[in-house]
């Protein structure tokens, strides 16, 4: 039977949830960059490379967690601006908010792990 700690389902909800979002930003990157092995069994290996992230975040991997943090920041700042000039786009405001979540779970994240 699997067993989870806080740590681990945080980690989960949050490498499901950059998955589902890099899925959502752009599919046809996400299939241009997902091995040729299947849909599912990409996106496993896609989660689990963020697993793995998240587990070394202030050790080896430390650089590839700052990446993504400054990436959905950035991204974040350029929703924000689109939506500050007027746009009514539910993408936009979509991605603003999910960018806004998982900026807010990854800083979490880091500091409490």
């Amino acid at each position: 039977m699997l067993q989870l700690n806080n740590k681990t389902l945080t980690q989960v909800q949050i490498a499901l949830k950059l998955d589902e979002y890099d899925y959502d930003k752009d599919t046809q990157a996400y299939f241009e960059k997902m091995p040729s092995i299947g849909l599912l069994d990409s996106q496993v290996y896609f989660v689990n490379q963020y697993i793995d992230i998240l587990e070394n975040c202030n050790g080896d991997l430390k650089w590839d967690f700052e990446d993504i943090l400054n990436g959905l920041i950035q991204e974040n700042e350029v929703y924000q601006r689109l939506l500050e000039d007027g746009s009514t786009s539910r993408k936009i405001k979509q991605y603003a908010n999910n960018t806004a979540y998982l900026i807010r779970q990854l800083k979490k994240y880091q500091a409490k792990y």
